[in-house]
Formats: structure tokens, C-alpha cells, sequence
């Protein structure tokens, strides 16, 4: 007979799951098996484990579970989901036919065979008969404005094709504006792209193509990015990015320049057991002028309750040297911001929701202190991630901050938006 405390944290963790908040319903079944192993706690640990999304971890988890009792038929169909997740596709048919050679029947059959009925053919004759794996649209779009007289708003579209469960094809159009006080600038970008799932945690992907404008040279832009993720515990990625300065760099006074840049980017976050956050980045920026900066984030943060994080940011930038000034403008205002030995300290807050099980809100705020400007800066942005239906995801972001550049007061906003439509 279990105790009564752990009769109502098993009620919790139950709670905690239907809310979609798996890596907490995880946690407390972590804690209720260490005091004391039991075969019902250790699958709803296991269950929470794959709808956050970790395969992997999943699949370790329910193979367990399955060797210390063959006859239960939940790790048997979690185990079958485990495979299809990872996109081993012959693994999840066997387990899910095993169940069916045991003589399941009613629900439990019916639950089975939804499963294998998704499952795609295997070999060239699987893979001409389900071409197109699948089909999608992305059309997005972005705004950023500040009070230097700069705007930049982009919008347009892209489509995805399946090749295989792993490989995808992408097709992207792009239209960005770039307006100042002095000159407004139109810029069409395509592109030719590659998504490949590498395993259930890594991924990769590229993209090719050119960007034109009036007046200009036409560009080769381009992009590449391999990202390892585990759900609520620890994400990395590497990311780079080649395109016009003005669009990559945010300036008003390259518009009518023929600069390019590239960027560098590497970053992780990983959330130890006991709720702490270490997270950061490191990028490089290199122009065509021959500059380079580097910038580097470092955060360290804590969990308290289920939604609430707290923690320390520190953020350093430096180029190698100052760009040009911008001709008649008194040596104030230089082609694009390039600071050198710039440190920053702040304190940040982040808090999400989870309204329901299909829409996640979290609001974020920082501020802090540059001590070479004797300057205060902050930043808060709210963002919100809502299926519509299970074909159709929205995202949106809007970001306000305000901080210090070239002795003046600098403030910005930025507003993003995607839609995600899985037509097939």
C-alpha cells in the first residue's frame, strides 16, 4: 500500500504530464524512484520521456522495461512509438507485429494498428511510392526598427519536400526592405536548401542561392547549421551565415555600399537535475573590409517553481579595429557598429506557460549595466507558440530593448513571425 505522500506526488506527476510539462513529471519520478522502484512509476517516467521529444532516451528507457516484463503490452506500444520516432522504421514494425501475434484485441489492437498503419514503406519501391515524405510551407516574416532612422522588414516563403523520413528538400523565396532617412533599398533573395535528421538528436542543414538588387552586383548568400538537441536537457548548435551587410549587420549606412559579411555562431544550453541553467554563445563576425568581431554570451541561471527561471548574463564584444566614419556626419556616426572591449553584466528573469497542450507562452526580461558608458540597458520580449491544429504551428516573437551605442542612446524593436503547415 503506498504511502500517502507518495500517492499525491504520483497525482502531480500525472498533472505535471498532462500539462505538457514532461521534464518536471520526470524529475518527480525520479525522486519517488530512488526512494523506492516501482514498475508503474518507472513507464510513466518512460512515457514522459518520449513526448519530450527524446526518442533516444526513450527507446533505453522502454527496452528496460520490456526485458523485466515481456506481457506489458504499454512498454511494448511505447517501445514500437520509440523506434518510429527515431525514424527506424522496420524495428517499430516488428514490435508493433509482435503485439498482434500476442492475440491483442478491442482497444488495444485498434491502437496498434493506427500505429502501423502510419508507417512508411522501406526501399527504393517504399520510397517512389510515398514521394513526397512529406510537404510543408513556412511563409515568414520579420520587423526591426530603431531610433537611428533604420528599418528592415522581410517577408516570403518557403517550401519543403521529404525525400526520405531523414532527407528533405526546401525551396525559399525572400524580399527584404532596408529603409533610412536617406535611402530605401529592396532586396530578393533565393534560395535552393537541404535538411537532413542525421539521428533522433542531430540534424543539419543548408542552404545556397543568390540575392539581388538594383544597382548591385548580385550576391551568393548562403547558410549552414548541425544542431544536437535533447529535450530539457541539453541543446548545441553551430550555425553560419554568409549575405549583404547591410541585411546581416543591421546598418542604415552600408544600403548603397557594396559590403558583405559572414557570421559564426556556436551555442548550448544544458539544465542540470537539480533546475540549473547554463547557457551561452560564441559568435564571429566577419566583414568584407577586413574586420572581425567576436561576441560572447555566458548565462547561469536557476529554476524556481515550474515556470520560473533567474539568473546572471555576462556579454562581451570586440572587433579588431573601427570601421569608417560615415563621410559628413562630423565623425559621429561610423558605417556600421563595431564596439571594441565592451563588457556588459545583467540580471535576467524568464518565465513560461503552458496554457493547454497546444500553446506555450513565455515572457522574458534583462537588465544591466555597461561600465564603459556608465550606462543601464534592458530588454524584455514576450513569445508565444500555438498549434492550431496538428498541421499547422504559429510563432511569434516581439522583442524591445534599449542600450548604449557610440555615446547615444540606442532602442530598438523587433517583431518576428512563422507560420508552419504541413500539407501532406
Amino acid at each position: 500500500m503506498p504511502k500517502p505522500g507518495r500517492t499525491v506526488q504520483l497525482a502531480y506527476a500525472d498533472a505535471q504530464s498532462c500539462a505538457k510539462n514532461h521534464r518536471r513529471a520526470i524529475e518527480i519520478c525520479d525522486q519517488l524512484l530512488a526512494e523506492e522502484y516501482d514498475f508503474d512509476v518507472a513507464l510513466m517516467k518512460a512515457k514522459n520521456v518520449l513526448w519530450s521529444g527524446d526518442s533516444l532516451e526513450a527507446l533505453s528507457e522502454f527496452t528496460k522495461l520490456r526485458v523485466e516484463k515481456p506481457e506489458d503490452f504499454a512498454a511494448g506500444l511505447f517501445l514500437g512509438e520509440s523506434y518510429q520516432g527515431m525514424g527506424r522504421t522496420e524495428e517499430a514494425r516488428k514490435v508493433f507485429q509482435g503485439l498482434l501475434d500476442k492475440g491483442v484485441t478491442g482497444d488495444e489492437r485498434e491502437l496498434v494498428l493506427a500505429r502501423m498503419k502510419y508507417l512508411p514503406l522501406t526501399g527504393f519501391s517504399g520510397a517512389l511510392a510515398s514521394f513526397p515524405t512529406r510537404v510543408a510551407l513556412s511563409p515568414p516574416m520579420a520587423y526591426y526598427s530603431d531610433n537611428q532612422d533604420f528599418s528592415m522588414a522581410a517577408y516570403g516563403g518557403r517550401l519543403e519536400l521529404g525525400i526520405t523520413n531523414s532527407v528533405a528538400l526546401g525551396f525559399g523565396y525572400s524580399r527584404t526592405v532596408l529603409r533610412s532617412d536617406l535611402s530605401t533599398r529592396t532586396y530578393d533573395g533565393m534560395k535552393a536548401q537541404l535538411f537532413i535528421r542525421l539521428s533522433d538528436r542531430l540534424s543539419a542543414s543548408g542552404s545556397l542561392g543568390t540575392l539581388s538588387t538594383p544597382g548591385k552586383p548580385e550576391e551568393t548568400i548562403g547558410d549552414a547549421a548541425i544542431v544536437y538537441d535533447r529535450p530539457g536537457v541539453l541543446h548545441l548548435g553551430a550555425y553560419a551565415e554568409g549575405s549583404d551587410a547591410a541585411v546581416l549587420l543591421y546598418t542604415p549606412y552600408l544600403i548603397d555600399l557594396k559590403y558583405e559579411a559572414r557570421i559564426y555562431k556556436f551555442l548550448g544550453t544544458y539544465l542540470t537535475p537539480a533546475r540549473w541553467r547554463i547557457q551561452g554563445y560564441y559568435k564571429i563576425v566577419s566583414v568584407s573590409d577586413g574586420n572581425t568581431g567576436l561576441e560572447l554570451q555566458i548565462r547561469l541561471g536557476r529554476g524556481f517553481f515550474d515556470e520560473l527561471f533567474m539568473g546572471y548574463e555576462y556579454l562581451y564584444t570586440d572587433f579588431s579595429r573601427q570601421p569608417p566614419f560615415v563621410p559628413f556626419t562630423n565623425r559621429s556616426r561610423q558605417l556600421y557598429y563595431a564596439p571594441q572591449n565592451l563588457e556588459s553584466h545583467y540580471l535576467w528573469a524568464e518565465w513560461q506557460a503552458q496554457g493547454d497542450q497546444t500553446v506555450t507562452v513565455t515572457f522574458s526580461a534583462k537588465a544591466g549595466y555597461m561600465p564603459s558608458y556608465r550606462a543601464t540597458v534592458r530588454e524584455i520580449s514576450g513569445e508565444i507558440e500555438h498549434h492550431l491544429t496538428p498541421e499547422i504551428g504559429l510563432r511569434g516573437i516581439v522583442v524591445i530593448g534599449n542600450t548604449y551605442r557610440n555615446d547615444g542612446n540606442y532602442s530598438y524593436t523587433s517583431v518576428g513571425a512563422s507560420l508552419y503547415w504541413t500539407i501532406l
